[in-house]
This record gives structure tokens, C-alpha cells and sequence, in this order.
């Protein structure tokens, strides 16, 4: 996987800093189901919480799409597509906030969360708009790769991954739309 130990344990999840998803993460590709099962428990626990992604979401789902993408018959297929179909909900249901994020978000964006992480600031509300505004936006840039590797997921012969992927598809074509400034709903 690309994303290093040391660049989870900079970034939080919803219970404090994300040290563990790494491990999880291997634990998901394992496929050991028993080992997978409590992994997605943690995935959905403290990075994709209560159906907000955590700024350790965006690496996490980068090397997802990444794993997929080149294990498209693996066991875990099913699971990491509906992960994929939960980041795009996220992101469609922050509809009002990825317009006003596309028109308002500073050049230095990046810099200041990080700043504001460093500063152990992880707190107050203005970490966590910044922590929350952070994850949806490099989540939303990792859509068309997600559907390049759903795309290959769709076409694998096992039913429950197939069926995973179409559905995991059409949250990204509406959460594409959202990022268009569409809205799928009232079209």
C-alpha cells in the first residue's frame, strides 16, 4: 500500500489520532474474515463515522481504490466497494458544502489545517470544519480513480462484488453531479 504508518499517525479519526488504520487496513486485504470483519468495524467506527469521513478517509480510501483496482476477485471486493459507496454519500450529502467549498476554500487550505493539527488544536470547531472540509475535498478528487477500479470490480463474476460496485457507481455518478453542481434529485 502506498500510504506510509507515519502519514496515518498525522491525521485523526473520530476517536483521536489514526496510528492503527494501517494495520486495519492490512487486516482488510489479509482476507482472514474473522481479522476483516473487526477491521471494517474499526473502519466504520472511527474513519468513516457515523457516516462522516475523518481526514485518515482520504489515505485509507486511496489504498483501497489503489488495492481493488489490482485485486479486483479479492474476498474483501464486496466490502471496499460499499466503503467507496459510503465516502461518495458523504459527499453528496454535503451538498451545500462542496459548492461553498469550491468557491471559498483558500489557496492555503492544506497548510492551515495541518497547521492547526500540529497545534494539537483538534478540539474546537474550527479544526474540525477544517478537518472536515480537508477529507471531503481530497476524497472528492479520488472519485474518478474509484470509478476506474469499480469499473473493473462491476465486471468480476462474483455476484456480491458485481452488485457492490454497480451500487458503489451510482453514489459516485451522484456525488459527481453534486461536484458539477447538479443535483441528481431534482433533474
Amino acid at each position: 500500500m502506498a500510504t506510509s504508518p507515519e502519514l496515518y499517525a498525522r491525521l485523526p479519526h473520530a476517536y483521536g489520532v489514526a496510528t492503527d488504520a494501517h494495520e486495519h487496513l492490512q487486516l482488510i486485504i489479509s482476507a482472514e474474515s474473522e481479522a476483516n470483519e473487526k477491521a471494517w468495524e474499526y473502519v466504520y467506527g472511527a474513519i468513516l463515522h457515523q457516516g462522516t469521513p475523518f481526514p485518515a478517509a482520504v489515505p485509507f480510501l486511496a489504498d483501497l481504490i489503489e488495492f481493488v483496482q489490482t485485486h479486483p476477485d479479492h474476498p474483501a471486493a464486496p466490502e471496499i466497494a460499499e466503503f467507496i459507496a459510503g465516502i461518495a454519500e458523504s459527499i453528496t450529502g454535503a451538498r451545500m458544502t462542496m459548492g461553498a467549498l469550491r468557491l471559498s476554500a483558500p489557496s492555503d487550505f492544506e497548510e492551515r489545517f495541518f497547521a492547526l493539527a500540529c497545534q494539537g488544536a483538534d478540539d474546537g470547531n474550527d479544526f474540525w470544519d477544517a478537518a472536515l472540509s480537508w477529507t471531503l475535498l481530497h476524497c472528492a478528487q479520488q472519485i474518478p480513480q474509484a470509478i476506474l477500479a469499480l469499473q473493473i470490480v462491476k465486471d468480476q463474476t462474483d455476484y456480491m462484488a458485481s452488485k457492490a460496485a454497480v451500487e458503489a457507481l451510482d453514489e459516485l455518478d451522484a456525488a459527481t453531479a453534486v461536484l458539477n453542481g447538479q443535483d441528481l434529485e431534482t433533474n
